[in-house]
């Protein structure tokens, strides 16, 4: 049986490698751009009760849709600083 395998060009380096990570970047960037914005269009489409069955509310739209929403839920289970997670975590193994 025969292997076959692909040789993989190295990193290009210097200007053109430079040029070839800025363009990734920009790139990646817009992509985001897009997402954040179909995601904000779809929302927007549902209506008030859709919303509601989903647990969301109209002003959550941009939050989500950026990725940064947290239910208060979450919010308040959430240590407040590593050492408070360090303490709960010695309380749990006494």
């Amino acid at each position: 049986m025969k292997t076959t395998t692909f040789d993989t060009a190295p990193a290009a380096t210097g200007f053109f490698g430079h040029l070839v990570g800025a363009f990734r970047k920009v790139s990646a960037s817009i992509w985001e751009m897009h997402q954040v914005h179909v995601t904000h269009s779809e929302l927007s489409a549902l209506s008030d009760r859709e919303l509601l069955d989903i647990g969301l509310m109209r002003s959550d739209i941009p939050a989500v849709a950026q990725g940064t929403f947290r239910r208060p839920s979450e919010i308040a289970q959430a240590p407040a600083t590593p050492a408070f997670a360090a303490e709960q975590d010695y309380r749990l193994a006494a």
